[in-house]
């Protein structure tokens, strides 16, 4: 692991969404430390999955070039994110057009 980050402070009364992109070349361990959260992963081939991170024994590993939007934030839920790669912000997509485009075949 290069990073070590935390999402907190999620507004659940207004239907936060964070992530909402893929990563080129790192790969993410999502741990619910507090609180739970939905996350929806996409491929952009196969059919949406969404998983419940809702126990601290529990984790969700990501590839790269995994579309990843987390949501459904309980109030004070703390996502402990572990990343294989320092922070770039020339590998983020972040615009779901492109990244279906990127994915194609």
């Amino acid at each position: 692991m290069k990073r070590v980050f935390y999402l907190y402070d999620t507004d659940t009364d207004s239907d936060a969404v964070r992530g909402c992109h893929a990563n080129r070349f790192s790969q993410f361990i999502l741990i619910a430390v507090v609180g739970s959260c939905m996350t929806t992963v996409k491929d952009g081939k196969s059919d949406d999955v969404i998983v419940s991170l809702d126990t601290p024994e529990k984790g969700l590993w990501l590839n790269k070039m995994i579309w990843k939007e987390m949501h459904s934030f309980s109030e004070g839920t703390v996502l402990f994110v572990l990343s294989s790669h320092p922070y770039n912000s020339d590998e983020y997509i972040s615009h779901y057009g492109q990244y279906l485009e990127l994915t194609k075949g």
